[in-house]
């Protein structure tokens, strides 16, 4: 049970259980930051950036085979199922308009509230390794 997970979720992630999760081993677990603040992955608001240029993707959960072609900006091809007909959306609001081609500005990762870090230490922490919880 989750009790009022935030927008972004936090996971304890067993670096052994994502090694092993492949056979080829491509799953490699790195950090995104630590505790002192440092960030190692830039995170960025692509929702408020991306809104202006495109139409939110309506049914995208029943979707399950979705492809993108170079030659057709802004469209997508989507099907429910691998025999449905492929269908085209275009989700561009406005197809002479595309967006910028320069990232947006860097977000500071949030950090953990109070309420979070409380839940985290009286439901989480003991499932968590025993050299995780130094």
């Amino acid at each position: 049970m989750t009790e009022g997970l935030p927008q972004q979720i936090n996971y304890l992630v067993d670096e052994g259980v994502v090694q092993a999760s492949t056979i080829s081993g491509v799953n490699i677990p790195q950090l995104v930051g630590d505790e002192a603040g440092n960030v190692f992955v830039q995170q960025y608001d692509w929702q408020s950036f991306l809104a202006p240029y495109f139409k939110p993707l309506v049914g995208i959960l029943k979707l399950h085979h979705l492809r993108f072609n170079s030659n057709k900006p802004g469209s997508v091809f989507v099907k429910e199922t691998v025999g449905d007909v492929e269908k085209e959306i275009q989700l561009l609001k406005n197809v002479a308009q595309l967006p910028p081609i320069q990232l947006p500005a860097p977000v500071a990762p949030p950090g953990i509230g109070l309420d979070r870090q409380w839940y985290l230490f009286n439901k989480i922490v003991n499932f968590a390794a025993k050299r995780s919880k130094t």
